[in-house]
């Protein structure tokens, strides 16, 4: 069976999504950032590496090393049900698995 309207599949170590080729593993996140007033609108991950794309053009930003590969994931752009608090629970994923490689090291 097919089913219509944006998909997303995440686990306890990536997540995935229509735009991505390949899921983004938590792993090759340096950083996470909540875009939004109230809701979390959209999500914004610094890379390791680029993210391989089904569409869409590849972004980057200067941090304060070298300019790094960054993706955005939209809740407004793709509807997500219940998108604000999905995004926020990929974004504690992302900061959990930041504090388990730190307490590694």
């Amino acid at each position: 069976m097919t089913l219509t309207g944006p998909h997303l599949r995440v686990d306890r170590e990536k997540f995935w999504c229509e735009q991505l080729v390949t899921p983004i593993r938590f792993a090759d996140v340096l950083d996470v950032r909540k875009n939004g007033r109230v809701l979390t609108g959209s999500l914004t991950f610094v890379l390791r590496d680029p993210p391989q794309l089904a569409y869409g053009k590849p972004e980057s930003e200067n941090t304060w090393r070298e300019e790094k590969p960054t993706f955005t994931l939209w809740n407004l752009r793709y509807g997500y049900v219940g998108g604000a608090k999905l995004l926020d629970t990929i974004a504690l994923l992302t900061e959990q698995h930041q504090k388990e490689v730190s307490k590694a090291l």
